[in-house]
């Protein structure tokens, strides 16, 4: 029983393990399948991987395509300037390779005077997440300059902030602006400077909207006034239904050129004009502007003439003065207005552009300089200070040479550079100037003579006061004396009236040789240095004020009238110092030169302006400068208040007037 129950155990043991093994053996079918399965999951997902990353490459390339090959530049610049991505079309607008832009100071590529805009504003964008957008200028490789736009963004680049800056060359859009702002700088150019009055008006309401200084001046208005006024306010009513019945052919066109208008001024006067018009258009509005030309002088004389020289003649040929326009580099005229071909001589503006400056000029000037030098010179001084007035010797074309003030002006118009050359003909006025200084030559000459004889008087009266009446009281006072001593024990009463009598007879001779020396001090007979040496002395004598005189003896021998110029020169500036002045101590010195002698009259008083109008009448100065104009001298006065005052006299060693003056002096004193 045991051994049965014994192998059935075991059989039944057998049948388990073999059930077992089959379980095993199907659990690892399975897992073998799911690996099979597991894999190709795996290798699915690898498969779409691969796809993906394809698709990602092909996206990165063409996101690198379209960033390099964008129509606008790209930079990125890191918090530190510096520029760690940049597109090819950002390498182009700067002219360089991508490699050198790389790891460079984005400020390097910009302007000096946008450097500080650019730094003020990249702090802005580092502190704030909006795009930002500025405008700056910037420097190509080859230091061609253009401008851009950027648009600004922050940006996070790993733990740090940057800057990806997008580009807009708009440098197209600022050379179209710059030719707006020159276009607009021309015509206020010609608006302001126009010496014809130009007005803008409405033409459906007749209103003003904007005129000229010239126009304002013609009618008494200002500026501001000009558009609370319409055309009612400058014509009369009876003048209205035709003024505006002319004003609308203006306005289509039918009509550009009114003659002979009236006028009101603002003070109720009436002049005449002649108006030319056009038709523009400003913000979207139709106006017209019309050109004023004041007609009233010469309608009576030239009316035709004037007329139909207005219908032809542009804003530029306006001027009554001669106008003309010179350019670089040869400056030949460009262009004249219908006054410059009269003054000329020319037939046409053909005829006259294209020559130069000198070949309108003899070939000197008046004193003796080459004119195309001489005009060279003057056209250089124009550019360099903006503008040059002068005087210039002209020919016209038939040969004829006539004298013009001329004033060349510098006109900047962006690139464009021109002078303007106005041109007036002063020929009476120095023919004028020349009489007048005859004139002025012949009075000066005749006041010299005038002077020169009044010394030689007084030289002849001191002589005859000296010699007659010194002579009668000297013999009277020796009479006296021996009367005295005959007469005068016996008789005391008589001696004490020739005593008295003594006394009188002493102070009339001190009495002549005073009037003697005031009339002409004999020290003159001496020289130049013992006169000013006895001048110092009586002026130290007579006042309370130290004058101390430095001089030389003059090495080349001086004439009288040369000497009495000088003598008198320091006595009135002497006297001078002693009525103005209140000054402390005079110097006076004496120096020579090679062409002359020069002296000096120093003092440390109150001074003056010598610009500053006089309260009466002085010709003490004047009659200082006469003198030493009178023998080809000068007298340079110089003064300022609280700083004393010195006068400067320069007399020349040459002879040749002193001569003639002499013989002139000789021939009224023998008369």
């Amino acid at each position: 029983m045991d051994n049965k129950a014994t192998g059935a155990t075991e059989s039944s043991t057998i049948e388990a393990q073999q059930a077992n093994m089959l379980e095993a053996t199907r659990s690892d079918k399975d897992l073998l399948h799911e690996l099979h399965v597991h894999q190709m999951e795996l290798e699915m997902q690898n498969e779409t991987l691969r796809q993906a990353q394809l698709q990602l490459e092909e996206s990165r390339d063409r996101y690198l395509h379209l960033y390099d090959f964008a129509p606008v530049a790209y930079l990125t610049v890191d918090r530190h300037g510096l520029i760690v991505e940049a597109n090819l079309t950002s390498a182009k607008l700067f002219g360089m390779g991508r490699q050198s832009l790389l790891n460079s100071r984005f400020s390097r590529l910009l302007t000096k005077e946008y450097s500080d805009r650019w730094y003020r504003f990249f702090l802005t964008l580092l502190k704030h997440p909006d795009t930002l957008i500025c405008e700056l200028q910037l420097r190509r490789s080859d230091a061609t300059l253009c401008y851009a736009q950027l648009n600004c963004q922050r940006i996070v680049d790993g733990q740090e902030y940057a800057v990806r800056i997008t580009f807009t060359d708009i440098t197209a859009l600022r050379e179209s602006e710059q030719k707006l702002r020159e276009s607009e700088e021309k015509f206020r150019i010609i608006f302001e400077g126009a010496l014809d009055g130009i007005l803008l008006i409405d033409p459906y309401n007749h209103r003003f909207v904007n005129a000229n200084p010239a126009f304002c001046q013609m009618l008494g208005y200002s500026q501001d006034e000009i558009p609370g006024l319409s055309i009612q306010d400058i014509h009369t009513r009876s003048d209205l239904p035709w003024i505006i019945e002319d004003i609308q052919r203006h306005a289509r066109g039918e009509q550009q050129l009114s003659s002979d208008i009236p006028v009101l001024r603002r003070d109720g006067g009436m002049f005449y004009v002649d108006i030319r018009s056009s038709q523009v258009r400003l913000h979207d509005k139709f106006l017209l502007v019309g050109v004023f030309r004041d007609i009233t002088e010469r309608r009576a004389a030239e009316e035709e003439r004037r007329i139909s020289e207005l219908k032809h003649r542009l804003l530029f040929e306006n001027s009554r003065d001669a106008l003309m326009t010179l350019a670089p580099p040869s400056w030949c005229f460009t262009s004249a207005n219908q006054t410059t071909l009269a003054l000329f001589g020319a037939d046409s503006v053909a005829e006259f552009i294209g020559l130069e400056p000198w070949q309108l000029a003899p070939e000197r000037q008046a004193d003796g300089a080459d004119s195309a030098l001489r005009a060279q010179e003057m056209i250089e001084i124009a550019i360099r200070q903006g503008v040059n007035g002068f005087e210039y010797l002209h020919r016209r074309l038939d040969g004829s040479v006539f004298m013009a003030d001329v004033l060349l002006t510098r006109i900047d118009l962006g690139a464009e550079l021109f002078l303007q050359a106005t041109v007036r003909d002063i020929t009476s006025r120095k023919q004028t100037e020349t009489a007048l200084r005859e004139n002025q030559t012949r009075l000066r000459e005749l006041a010299a003579q005038g002077v020169a004889s009044r010394e030689a008087e007084l030289k002849s009266i001191a002589r005859e006061v000296h010699d007659e009446l010194g002579q009668v009281l000297t013999a009277l006072r020796m009479d006296i004396s021996l009367l005295r001593m005959q007469f005068g024990e016996q008789n005391p009463l008589l001696l004490s009236k020739i005593e008295d009598m003594r006394v009188l007879i002493d102070q009339a001779i001190q009495g002549v040789r005073d009037v003697t020396v005031n009339l002409r001090p004999p020290a003159l007979d001496m020289g130049l240095v013992p006169a000013l040496n006895w001048l110092c002395n009586e002026f130290n004598a007579r006042n309370l004020i130290p004058c101390v005189l430095q001089a030389v003896e003059p090495k080349q021998a001086l004439s009288e009238e040369q000497i009495m110029v000088i003598f008198r020169i320091v006595q009135e500036s002497l006297t001078n110092v002693v009525r103005h002045a209140g000054a402390s101590r005079v110097e006076i010195t004496l120096t020579q030169g090679d062409d002359g002698l020069t002296v000096t009259i120093r003092d440390d008083g109150q001074g003056f302006d010598p610009d500053a109008p006089r309260r009466k009448k002085s010709f003490g100065l004047m009659g200082m400068k006469e003198r030493a104009l009178a023998i080809n001298g000068s007298v340079n006065v110089a003064s300022s208040p609280a700083l004393g005052t010195v006068i400067t006299a320069h007399i020349p060693f040459d002879v040749v007037r002193l001569l003639r003056r002499r013989s002139d002096d000789t021939s009224v004193n023998c008369g």
